[in-house]
């Protein structure tokens, strides 16, 4: 505070009638003096004084919003829901939300565990900001950003006599007892249509999902299992076998999220890992 007009003209570079103007003019707007006059200098008004401590405070907002804005803008700020089928749960996605945090440590992940159906309804609700699922129809209030494919795997314990040979097709599996998906789920489907073309009667000596059920119950010699070789693989070291299987039985999935929410930068950066870790681990993408 210089206390006389003709200095704080001079600190703000403009001229002395410009400044007590301006004081006139913002004491008209907000209907108070600012000022009292005693000895010819100027000191601030009691109502000045409490109407510059909010000045301070809606400042100190001011320089809060605009650090928000730069950690937003570079990623240390934010928060991304992600939700994923269980064959992708086991290790692509702790892959892929592992290598974000380590870029981006700042910003907040929900990661939730569900069936592919579950999840379409989640996305489409605005739930989650990406699904990782298998959907076989258009959904109206989804959209699909990434559509990708392996194929599956026949896994069995490693003292069935299958083991010995190289590539396990249809007919292989006939006297064996098979652990199947449950029938209402995409893998079931596309398996099933498989054995019917090849005249192998499919009879399943149990039915269940999720896909780290089967391959657990493959593990501990109930049988035989087609599986997409993400969740097969992640059982490799416990002591299960994974033998290539012919004709090919592809295991498509998604990534999804709601129809008409523009993805967050967030978002965005975690695709960008999630693409790059999924092409390191040759899922093919398709149409």
């Amino acid at each position: 505070m210089h206390g006389i007009i003709s200095r704080a003209a001079e600190s703000l570079n403009i001229s002395q009638p410009a400044v007590s103007r301006l004081i006139a003019d913002l004491e008209h707007s907000i209907g108070f003096s600012l000022f009292v006059r005693r000895r010819g200098r100027l000191y601030p008004s009691p109502e000045a004084k409490s109407f510059g401590e909010e000045l301070d405070r809606s400042f100190v907002g001011l320089d809060r919003l605009e650090q928000a804005a730069r950690e937003i803008k570079d990623l240390r700020r934010g928060e991304i829901y992600v939700a994923g089928m269980p064959s992708i749960s086991l290790d692509i996605l702790p892959n892929i939300i592992s290598l974000f945090t380590e870029h981006h440590p700042d910003v907040k992940i929900t990661f939730d565990l569900h069936t592919s159906p579950r999840i379409v309804d989640l996305v489409a609700a605005g739930q989650f900001d990406l699904g990782f699922g298998q959907i076989s129809t258009p959904e109206p209030n989804v959209e699909i950003l990434y559509s990708l494919r392996t194929h599956c795997v026949a896994v069995m314990k490693n003292d069935n006599p299958l083991c010995r040979k190289k590539i396990i097709r249809p007919e292989h599996l006939r006297e064996q007892n098979l652990i199947s998906f449950a029938h209402h789920t995409l893998a079931a489907k596309s398996i099933a249509q498989v054995m019917t073309e090849a005249d192998v009667p499919r009879r399943p000596r149990v039915e269940c999902q999720p896909s780290y059920v089967v391959c657990s119950l493959a593990l501990q010699g109930a049988g035989v299992v087609l599986v997409d070789p993400m969740t097969a693989r992640f059982f490799l070291p416990l002591g299960l076998k994974i033998k290539t299987f012919k004709p090919d039985v592809p295991f498509d999935f998604r990534i999804i999220k709601p129809r008409d929410v523009s993805t967050s930068k967030v978002g965005h950066r975690f695709l960008e890992i999630a693409i790059e870790i999924l092409k390191k681990d040759k899922l093919i993408a398709v149409s």
